[in-house]
């Protein structure tokens, strides 16, 4: 029997070429601009007598820290496929894996969310261009992107674009998303600024006006569909407060962290300084928009959205940017925001993709896939085959998603789950590292560093970990035990993690079988570069 060396070859063969800005807007992108729009619908739709902003402040500290555990982790396993990498070597091979089963087979799930949510966005927009112009053609065309077959067509060959991407062209990917960021960026800096000096009072008249709807109409048709709604309470229930874990936490900037320059940096911005930045967007856009839209009307606008009964072509994903547009009256300044933050939306759909290519590059290069799935282009520096792989996953769930709405529910499992439990994971590596001397010694001095005795990517890990994992448990387990959350979504996605288990026993017997090797040796070392 001929045995196999323990890596795929001496090298991984990807290129150092994200720079420290490519690298912060990396993460923001894994958040996503229009995130904080699809937070707060969602938030005031599901829990009207939550404030949405003491939540996003109750989570502040737990988010940094698991930035900063994560930046930590990282930077002393710079290598492509992220978690993977360090959740094995420093926990166990067995632990790493579930987490990225989980991962892999969750990740392109976010795909069709995000892109939907964009494509959408750009349908409120031709409807209200439309209505703002008399224009009726851009009204047709506004209703046909809402219509499922046309949904599927568009994310289909957007999908096709991002594997383009994938497959190559990545130094130009992250180019165009971090210029395309910036735009969106001071578009949404611009947004904040109408809000802050415009007085509820001027709002209502201008809200009228503009959609030729009544402000406080809209208040007592939520009122009369169902909506109660006492004010908001002083403390948030936490399972409102644990939907920011799947919209306000970084990680997928060290899945490539193998492709970043100046990998210390680059992780920290990508981490630290976008989670900051993030954070700050969620909060001032928030007190902002509440400010000059009035809470009532505000929450009232959302649920009437979410409950396909809003007098204006309002989507249930971002309600924000419908009620912000009288304030912008000129069509082209209106088009401008809309597309501006859909196509940030998009660069969040893909971005997920392309850590998700990296850990199925990674699991090849440590021999769990075959090896073809870690060979990279000789002209790009980029493992194609397993871009195409996980495009293939993509597609999947955008079929499932259209033409398989209640397997898709249960299969795209809950998002504040999967993430919960793959940052929890990382948050008890950064714990346990300094307790793995041999590996902890070789880190970079900014890893190593403490605060008094304890080591502080230990501090952070517990911060982290104590916080996610109890927001997790109180917030989403034990509800959907209670019946209170959906229990066979929750099931499918800790059966996805579990299912790490055998498959990791399975091609460890395989390649021991097979091939002569102790895949256990694998994770002794550290993959080269």
């Amino acid at each position: 029997m001929k045995k196999i060396p323990v890596f795929t070859r001496d090298a991984t063969g990807l290129i150092r070429d994200i720079t420290p800005t490519d690298a912060l807007f990396s993460g923001v992108v894994t958040i996503g601009l229009i995130s904080v729009f699809l937070f707060y619908t969602y938030q005031l739709a599901g829990f009207p007598n939550d404030n949405p902003l003491t939540a996003v402040a109750i989570m502040t500290i737990p988010f940094i820290a698991t930035a900063g555990v994560w930046t930590l982790l990282a930077a002393s396993f710079p290598r492509s496929g992220g978690d993977y990498v360090f959740n094995t070597r420093v926990l166990h091979p067995t632990i790493g894996i579930m987490t990225d089963f989980l991962v892999v087979s969750s990740l392109p799930f976010n795909f069709p969310f995000y892109t939907i949510s964009a494509v959408t966005m750009i349908s409120d927009l031709l409807l209200i261009e439309g209505a703002l112009t008399q224009n009726s053609s851009l009204q047709s065309l506004g209703h046909a992107l809402l219509v499922p077959n046309t949904q599927f067509v568009v994310l289909t060959i957007l999908l096709i674009l991002t594997t383009f991407f994938l497959a190559g062209r990545i130094r130009f990917y992250f180019k165009t998303q971090a210029i395309l960021n910036i735009i969106a960026i001071a578009v949404c800096v611009g947004l904040v600024g109408l809000l802050a000096v415009t007085p509820n009072s001027a709002y209502q008249s201008l809200y009228s006006s503009f959609y030729n709807v009544d402000y406080n109409s809209v208040i007592q048709s939520a009122q009369t569909n169902g909506l109660a709604f006492a004010g908001w309470g002083a403390i948030p229930s936490l399972t409102g407060v644990s939907a920011l874990i799947f919209y306000l936490t970084i990680n997928w900037p060290a899945f490539v962290a193998g492709e970043m320059k100046n990998s210390q940096r680059s992780l920290f911005y990508s981490f630290v300084v976008a989670e900051v930045v993030m954070i700050a967007f969620f909060l001032v856009i928030g007190a902002v928009a509440f400010n000059t839209f009035g809470v009532n009307f505000t929450v009232a606008s959302a649920y009437l959205a979410n409950s396909g009964k809003s007098p204006i072509p309002a989507s249930s994903y971002t309600i924000f940017i419908e009620l912000a547009a009288p304030l912008l009256s000129s069509p082209i300044a209106i088009a401008v925001v809309f597309i501006s933050i859909a196509v940030a939306g998009w660069f969040t759909a893909t971005m997920g993709l392309i850590g998700a290519s990296r850990k199925i590059f990674a699991w090849s290069f440590d021999r769990l896939l075959p090896s073809k799935f870690s060979d990279v282009s000789p002209r790009f520096k980029t493992p194609i085959y397993a871009a195409i792989i996980i495009s293939i996953i993509t597609e999947t769930y955008v079929i499932l998603s259209f033409y398989g709405p209640g397997i898709y529910t249960i299969v795209s499992g809950l998002g504040v789950i999967y993430t919960a439990l793959y940052v929890g994971v990382a948050a008890l590596s950064g714990i346990i590292l300094p307790m793995r001397k041999e590996i902890f010694d070789q880190c970079p001095p900014i890893a190593r560093k403490k605060i008094g005795p304890v080591p502080l990517v230990s501090l952070l890990g517990v911060v982290s970990f104590v916080t996610i994992i109890g927001v997790l448990m109180i917030g989403q387990v034990i509800p959907a035990i209670q019946g209170g959350l959906n229990p066979s979504q929750a099931a499918w996605t800790f059966g996805l993690f579990i299912a790490g288990i055998p498959f990791y026993y399975l091609v460890k017997w395989y390649r021991r079988t097979h091939d002569g090797l102790d895949i256990a040796l694998v994770y002794k070392q550290i993959p080269p570069e």
